[in-house]
């Protein structure tokens, strides 16, 4: 009985091991893809900053308030 108590233990803790690593490997892949989906984030973002910015310019400048600075602003 104890040999089997012994060998079952060995079996779990063996798993355990083996699922940990899986772990890991599955959290540090999860980050990489995260990252990436940031820097396409960032791109996304800036995107909507130029059109939103471009937007209050327009309608700025079909008020009759010369926007120079601002378009400047938007091209850099």
């Amino acid at each position: 009985m104890k040999k089997t108590g012994k060998k079952t233990e060995f079996i779990t803790r063996a798993l355990m091991t083996v699922l940990t690593a899986i772990l890991i490997a599955l959290f540090l892949w999860i980050m990489v893809l995260v990252g990436k989906i940031q820097g396409t984030a960032r791109v996304v973002n800036y995107a909507g900053l130029v059109r939103g910015g471009t937007q209050r310019m327009i309608k700025l400048e079909d008020a009759g308030y010369p926007q120079d600075k601002m378009i400047e602003t938007i091209r850099s």
